[in-house]
This record gives structure tokens, C-alpha cells and sequence, in this order.
């Protein structure tokens, strides 16, 4: 016999299942929204440098387009970072790919960098990169040969050459332990004779957007390299560090860079994560000159670019000077 309805059970019936779905929905929106949220926190790219890039602000043009392209604006946009009670503390730039770019932590750099010099009877030129200011350069040195620093741009030139894979092990052992063997090995790949060659390697500092550093057609200074004697400022080499990021083969290059061999790993060799090339040979007016250039990464894990060159009695001497400021650079 059929039951009666009793009067409001089937309302109540009904606003049960409703709830019933509601709570359910509510339920699987809030962890869809977890799972979007904090899965793709878990996926930041991470750049060439081993940091997370840093967006640009929207009015910066300067990451768009090719290296060369990008010369012909301004490299670096500075902006503030801040402390957690939202004071500014630092300007910060960007290298070509995105990489957080930043001063050397010393308060007074150029004081410090006069100061080295003046204890070891030295001549030095530092340039590093204020991101507020643009490139800073301090010191007196205007006849700056590259010596083996200018293997980073050989290799990446015989990388635009096409020979970056059959040349892999020669490459390293051009930028990890310097060797001039492997480096001449480099350069007679690019073509038949030194004119040629030095137009491949030329062309790479144009693709960077380096329109004035040229390597010679010949051989300058016996029985020396010909792209040895390139003359590379610091201050170039600086632009070249922000621009390296986006040249082909750039990834390869770095990472042998940062292989350095220990004998090697003096000056900007000691600082942390530091992904670098030394240079030295004789000076036109007697004794060494000791280079290095690259990247290291500061307290806040921001990568810091600098070029050194020094001129001194001896590479014993000038490598003491490189050890000092490193360790002045903070």
C-alpha cells in the first residue's frame, strides 16, 4: 500500500542532494585551483647562467630581437630590489636572456680597485656593470691585447662555423685549460689563411653587437696568436658578458668556461659558481699582463659580471693582484 507523502520530507529530500553537490563542487574547485597554482610554481625556467630570469618591465624593449639588434639600445634596464620592509637596496639589470645582472657588493669599488693597485705597484683597469649607471670602468691601461680571452668568442665562432660538434673536446680544452694547441686547432678551422679566419672571429664580435673590436690578419706579435693580440677593453668585454647568453652555442661555451682546471682557478676562479677566462703574455713595455673576465654569483645569488685586466712584474705578480681583488670585489 503506498505510503502517504508526509508533508516538506520531500523538500527535504531535495535541498540535501543540492548541498550534497554544492560541497562536492566546492571541494574539487579548491584543489584544482592547488594543483594549478602550486604545480606550476615547481616549473620557473632556469637560464644559461643557473638563475631564475628576472621579467623585464613592460616598458623595456631591450630583450627583444637579436643581439645585434639589441645593440643598438640600451642593454640593461636597472630596477630596484628590495628588502622586505620595501626599501630599495639595489639596482638590478638584465643580461640579453633574462639573467638578473648586478654590481659587485663593494660600497666603493673604484676607491678599492686604486687602492689594490697602489699596494702591488700595479697598473689595472676593472669594469663591471652598475646598473644604474651603465658600465663602470676604472684604471689607466688603453693597450689591451686579449690574449687567451679571446678563446670565448673563437669558440663561439667556430660553433657559427658549423664545427661545434666535431670540435666539442678541442673547444674544452681551448676554454678549460687554456690550451694553445686546441685554440690553433680552433682558428685553422675557420678557413684557409689568417685573413679569413679573422673576418669569422670579427664577425662573431659584430653579431654580439661589438661594432669596434677587430682581430688582426696577421701575426702581430711572434710567435704569438693572431687573435691573441686582439685588442679587447674591459669595457667591451662587459657588453660582450651581456650579449654572450644569446649567441649560438653560447651554452656550451659556458659551461666549459665553468670547468676551468684548478691550477687556473685563481682571481674570479675562487669566487662562487664563476664561470670565467684568464689571459696572459707579455706587455709591450715589459713585464705580464694578466687578464680574466666573466661571471660570479653574489650573496643573493644574482650574477655579477667583470673584466680585468692588470699589468705588473711578473704573472706571479699579477695573479696576486687578481687574488686581491677578488676578494675586494665583495
Amino acid at each position: 500500500m503506498h505510503q502517504p507523502e508526509i508533508p516538506g520530507q520531500a523538500d527535504n529530500g531535495r535541498r540535501r542532494i543540492v548541498t550534497a553537490a554544492l560541497v562536492t563542487v566546492l571541494v574539487v574547485g579548491t584543489l584544482l585551483v592547488g594543483v594549478l597554482f602550486f604545480g606550476g610554481r615547481g616549473r620557473q625556467p632556469w637560464n644559461a647562467l643557473g638563475v631564475h630570469p628576472t621579467p623585464a618591465p613592460a616598458t623595456t624593449s631591450a630583450l627583444e630581437g637579436s643581439p645585434a639588434a639589441q645593440s643598438d639600445n640600451e642593454s640593461v634596464t636597472a630596477e630596484q630590489r628590495r628588502s622586505p620592509s620595501g626599501q630599495a637596496t639595489r639596482a638590478i639589470g638584465a643580461a640579453c636572456d633574462g639573467t638578473p645582472l648586478a654590481a659587485p657588493a663593494a660600497s666603493d669599488l673604484a676607491a678599492v680597485v686604486t687602492e689594490v693597485a697602489r699596494q702591488h705597484g700595479a697598473t689595472v683597469t676593472v669594469s663591471w656593470l652598475d646598473p644604474a649607471q651603465g658600465i663602470v670602468t676604472v684604471g689607466e691601461l688603453t693597450n689591451l691585447p686579449a690574449w687567451s680571452t679571446a678563446k670565448v668568442p673563437l669558440a663561439l665562432a667556430v660553433i657559427a662555423n658549423g664545427d661545434g660538434e666535431a670540435l666539442r673536446p678541442t673547444i674544452l680544452a681551448a676554454l678549460s685549460s687554456s690550451s694553445n694547441e686546441a685554440a690553433d686547432t680552433l682558428w685553422q678551422s675557420l678557413g684557409p689563411d689568417d685573413q679569413i679566419r679573422s673576418q669569422a672571429v670579427t664577425a662573431l664580435f659584430r653579431q654580439a653587437g661589438d661594432q669596434v673590436t677587430t682581430v688582426p690578419a696577421q701575426q702581430l706579435l711572434p710567435p704569438y696568436s693572431v687573435f691573441g693580440q686582439t685588442q679587447w677593453s674591459t669595457a667591451a668585454q662587459l657588453e660582450f658578458l651581456q650579449t654572450m647568453p644569446c649567441l649560438t652555442g653560447a651554452g656550451q661555451v659556458m659551461a666549459d668556461m665553468a670547468a676551468v682546471v684548478a691550477a687556473q682557478r685563481w682571481g674570479l676562479g675562487t669566487k662562487d659558481n664563476a664561470i670565467f677566462k684568464g689571459g696572459w703574455g707579455p706587455s709591450a713595455g715589459g713585464g705580464q699582463m694578466v687578464r680574466q673576465f666573466g661571471w660570479y654569483t653574489d650573496h643573493d645569488g644574482v650574477a655579477v659580471p667583470v673584466a680585468i685586466a692588470i699589468q705588473s712584474n711578473s704573472f706571479d705578480a699579477g695573479v696576486a693582484v687578481m687574488n686581491d681583488l677578488a676578494t675586494a670585489l665583495g
